[in-house]
């Protein structure tokens, strides 16, 4: 199991990328979340087997059709297991 916290910036909010997120991480067992933080970045916590998260990671780059990523840092999270994927 691999565990993430990435922060990604640019036009982030509001074009779907919360939600988009979900489905992914939904389809691929992944538990987390993904919240706005008031810096217009978004957050994204990824708990799941190291291939899905390595291609969720792949697709935060991208982000859904109307998202501008402009960057994405990830780092090991190490805060508590979740049990489902949120968004809020």
């Amino acid at each position: 199991m691999r565990q993430i916290k990435a922060i990604i910036t640019g036009k982030v909010q509001g074009v779907y990328f919360r939600q988009s997120t979900k489905q992914v991480a939904q389809q691929y067992n992944i538990v987390g979340h993904a919240i706005n933080l008031a810096d217009t970045s978004v957050e994204v916590i990824a708990i799941g087997h190291e291939p899905d998260i390595a291609l969720l990671i792949e697709l935060l780059h991208i982000g859904p059709k109307s998202a501008v990523v402009s960057s994405v840092t990830i780092t090991d999270y190490l805060g508590p297991m979740l049990q489902d994927f949120t968004t809020g």
